[in-house]
């Protein structure tokens, strides 16, 4: 293998509870608001729960991933 060396990074699973801002952990919440990139599912055409959850912790400058697929079958807004 040629081009730019291999970069070590860390990948951080956050589960952000069964939907209610309140009850993120302060583990999670200092993970997110020091993460660089961050990687979310989302429906097409939408931002997704997750990111309504997250942003009030995420940095201006983290970079946001929209993993868009459907994981089951999609439902019309």
């Amino acid at each position: 293998m040629t081009g730019a060396p291999a970069s070590h990074g860390c990948l951080y699973g956050v589960g952000l509870g069964p939907g209610d801002p309140e009850l993120v952990t302060v583990k999670a919440t200092k993970i997110l608001g020091s993460v660089p990139v961050i990687a979310s599912f989302a429906k097409k055409g939408a931002a997704g729960r997750a990111q309504g959850i997250f942003d009030r912790w995420v940095s201006k400058t983290c970079r946001r991933l929209s993993l868009i697929y459907p994981v089951t079958t999609e439902l019309h807004f």
